[in-house]
């Protein structure tokens, strides 16, 4: 809704003396006209309405905006001349956003054009926006490009990016134009664990070295940060083949053993079973059974 309100007042110069055109060409013109006075005042008034709210909008959201006229530090950040900032308080102490003029250094990172900050009870403070160059952050080679972090962490704590190298972690080596998220992986009672979510690119695949296979192109890993393998997310139609057991959709890995279902007719425990029949793999002893059997 901000988005529409804000481009009305950007095209304000030429929406404006249209619609008052028609509002006075269908009020006072000639009555011959008849229902083309009507048809005016119809298109003048769903042009007009955007306008007047666009206008209560500037008038809300004015205090809450500041544009530097010369460089200065706001909420602890070094900003140039020109940066356009909104925030979230009168008191002009916590920033929602800011249209960069140049590239800008915030929290270490090279941001350029709009850069956003958002906290919230369940997610840490962070800062996402477009950076301006390759940089590594946090041990990551990050492309210039889409990238979140975490706010207030030196060294910064990579939230989001995109790879612009090939990168090795631990037992994975990760092409270039990998995703990469990292998140906090709920396990048991006030136990989370960090934890990586790895989305690969559509035209490259990787060894996953655990299961002694390879997972196809565009899958995404779940990771830990000690480099324990948790889960798996296949495409529909994609299959892996984990100790000569051919697996579709979600796989979990659990310590040595492998859940997941079967991606076509298979025997397991001695029979023939159909596609979609759950199993587990028991990696250390290199034996299938039904999951749950166990």
């Amino acid at each position: 809704m901000s988005n529409l309100l804000e481009l009305d007042i950007e095209f304000r110069f030429f929406t404006a003396p249209i619609a008052l055109g028609l509002a006075v060409f269908g009020w006072y013109g000639p009555k011959w006209l008849g229902r083309f006075r009507w048809v005016a005042l119809g298109v003048a008034m769903p042009m007009a309405i955007p306008l007047a709210l666009s206008g209560m909008y500037v008038v809300y959201k004015w205090p809450l905006e500041r544009t530097l006229d010369h460089d200065e530090i706001v909420a602890g950040e070094p900003l140039y001349a020109g940066s356009r900032i909104r925030f979230r308080d009168s008191e002009h102490t916590r920033i929602e956003f800011i249209k960069l003029p140049r590239v800008t250094d915030i929290s270490g990172i090279p941001f350029i054009g709009t850069v956003r900050f958002a906290s919230g009870r369940d997610n840490p403070a962070r800062w996402y926006g477009t950076l301006a160059a390759d940089q590594t952050i946090d041990g990551w080679p990050c492309a210039g490009g889409k990238i979140t972090t975490r706010w207030g962490n030196k060294p910064n704590k990579l939230l989001m990016c995109q790879l612009a190298t090939a990168h090795a972690f631990f037992d994975f080596e990760l092409p270039a134009s990998t995703t990469v998220y990292y998140g906090d992986t709920y396990r048991r009672i006030d136990t989370y664990i960090d934890t990586w979510h790895l989305e690969l690119p559509p035209d490259k695949g990787i060894a996953i070295k655990a299961l002694s296979t390879t997972a196809p192109a565009g899958v995404a890993l779940w990771v830990t940060a000690e480099g324990c393998l948790q889960k798996i997310g296949l495409r529909e139609g994609q299959t892996i083949i984990a100790r000569g057991v051919p697996l579709r959709a979600n796989i979990e890995v659990v310590g040595d053993v492998v859940v997941g279902e079967i991606a076509e007719s298979f025997v397991v425990a001695g029979e023939q079973r159909p596609a979609g029949t759950k199993v587990s793999i028991d990696l250390a002893a290199g034996s299938t059974s039904l999951a749950g059997s166990r």
